[in-house]
């Protein structure tokens, strides 16, 4: 069912963004002044589709790990499949409209969109190995976090949420007054990540009768810093590609 739910998600994406003008124009283009026009404003796009995704794929299942809903992770994973094959087909394009830039600019400024686009679909995978072991943990009916756990993760994983919404619009909008804020914010969660990192550790040592909850409880935890450390680095990236002159 997931994969087949996820084959129809995935040819309808594709077909939306086939149809685009600004693909058409991306790949028919032959002007090399016009390429970096129409491959900042394409990259803009995409990369704020996938925090928009990012955004939302990691609340569910974050949401959905906490609330024990198994018809929720399972949901999420398939459309985390959809998003990873539909970011592959459009990074194509991207690639496509590297290639129309001239050579100068193509060297500097390919480089950056390229890594932009490594960082993006890092995230996306990221939040695939937190829902991965959650799925299987859910499905197996194992121990569930205790309150505590759920309380003090569950309000990080919202500012997360937060977080990348607040990324996707900043690159949305063009803005790089706010990266400050944004990286500080960023590094903010993931020191809180890592406090309850510690204390899970700690935690294990003292309850070894709930090692696997607590082991997919630190992936759970590790993979929601790096989802915050490729955002920042996503952020980083697109303010390099779409400053300058050239």
């Amino acid at each position: 069912y997931i994969l087949i739910r996820s084959q129809i998600s995935y040819n309808k994406k594709l077909k939306q963004e086939k149809e685009s003008t600004l693909a058409q124009q991306l790949v028919s283009n032959k002007d090399k002044q016009e390429a970096l026009v129409l491959l900042r404003k394409f990259s803009r796009e995409e990369f704020s589709k996938v925090l928009a995704w990012s955004a939302d794929l990691y609340n569910r299942v974050t949401s959905g790990f906490l609330h024990e809903s198994y018809k929720t992770l399972r949901k999420a994973m398939g459309d985390i499949e959809t998003e990873r094959r539909y970011f592959k087909q459009v990074k194509r394009l991207g690639t496509i409209g590297v290639s129309h830039l001239n050579d100068q600019v193509g060297l500097e400024k390919g480089l950056y969109y390229f890594q932009g686009n490594d960082f993006s679909y890092d995230i996306v995978h990221a939040i695939k190995r937190i829902c991965e072991p959650c799925l299987e943990h859910t499905d197996n009916n194992f121990n569930p976090l205790d309150r505590s756990q759920k309380e003090n993760f569950g309000e990080i994983a919202q500012s997360i949420v937060q977080f990348l919404e607040k990324s996707q619009q900043s690159i949305e909008e063009n803005r790089f007054d706010n990266m400050a804020a944004l990286y500080n914010q960023g590094n903010l969660l993931i020191n809180q990540l890592g406090v309850l990192k510690r204390e899970e550790i700690r935690h294990m040592r003292e309850q070894v009768s709930y090692i696997k909850v607590s082991i997919v409880y630190l992936t759970v935890i590790q993979e929601s810093q790096n989802v915050v450390a490729y955002t920042i680095n996503l952020l980083k990236m697109n303010q390099k590609f779409q400053e300058g002159n050239q």
